[in-house]
């Protein structure tokens, strides 16, 4: 994956987000073998990873975000970016690696305090 196509691959999550639709968003972005991995839990595949993102969408209500740092490989993604919601605003911090162009480790966290830097230009 180059660099063009992990920004597109960015803004896809972000618009999966959008539109609430987290079957489309783990069915074209995850493989089936998956893990997302958090301090707090690890799901193990698509049903564990669509569960944890309805539950967390349910809370949220809505999700916006301002990119504060990108960084890509032809099979990493990392992001850092500045996360609005109904409950609040946090910075949050994700790296994936990929293989064929999907998730296979997610990392996620998040603090509770949105950072003082600008945001990145999105081209």
């Amino acid at each position: 994956m180059n660099a063009t196509q992990a920004r597109t691959f960015y803004v896809e999550q972000l618009a999966f987000y959008a539109r609430k639709d987290m079957e489309g968003l783990v069915e074209a972005h995850y493989a089936a073998d998956a893990q997302l991995i958090t301090f707090d839990r690890v799901c193990r595949g698509k049903d564990e990873i669509k569960a944890l993102f309805c539950g967390y969408l349910e809370r949220l209500g809505y999700l916006e975000a301002d990119l504060l740092k990108f960084q890509s490989t032809d099979d990493t993604l990392c992001f850092e970016a500045t996360v609005r919601s109904a409950i609040g605003t946090w910075q949050a911090y994700d790296c994936m690696v990929l293989r064929d162009n999907v998730i296979v480790y997610h990392f996620a966290g998040v603090t509770s305090d949105p950072p003082a830097t600008n945001r990145v230009n999105e081209q």
